[in-house]
């Protein structure tokens, strides 16, 4: 019975976890940064880079050594019946962001 309960606790903890990081990541834009040259070895500079872009912060992504600005998202609202072009369009922001967050992930 004591198993039970200590197994049932840690699935309840995991599954917090995994909704808090969730719902923290979906409120979370990052994007590279316009002003930053060169190779990012120091989050300092590239901290200040992301300041005078207006975001919160920034920091360097591990493999490709870019300078990854970060702010709260401003969710936008979607048009009931995109276009051609902006969907195209939403499709590739979208999968740069995704390319974006597994760089950052690993």
């Amino acid at each position: 019975m004591a198993r039970i309960l200590c197994v049932l606790a840690v699935v309840v903890l995991a599954m917090m976890l995994f909704v808090t990081y969730e719902v923290e990541a979906s409120t979370i834009c990052k994007s590279v940064s316009k002003t930053f040259l060169g190779l990012c070895i120091n989050a300092g500079p590239c901290k200040k880079a992301c300041l005078s872009e207006n975001f919160v912060d920034g920091h360097c992504s591990k493999i490709s050594r870019r300078c990854t600005c970060t702010k709260p998202c401003v969710f936008e609202k979607k048009t009931t019946s995109p276009s051609t072009g902006n969907a195209l369009a939403g499709e590739a922001k979208t999968i740069a962001e995704a390319l974006l967050e597994e760089d950052i992930v690993v």
